[in-house]
């Protein structure tokens, strides 16, 4: 997901890569993001 950053500099395509591997969750607006517990 870094790679994703890094390589295209797409901050929109790296927040979306968070949340559809569950790293994070989201407002129903995206506006608010806050990392998952990962136990």
């Amino acid at each position: 997901m870094l790679f994703l950053h890094s390589t295209f500099n797409d901050a929109e395509a790296l927040r979306r890569a968070l949340y559809e591997y569950r790293f994070v969750d989201r407002t129903r607006d995206g506006s608010q993001y806050w990392l998952l517990d990962q136990r």
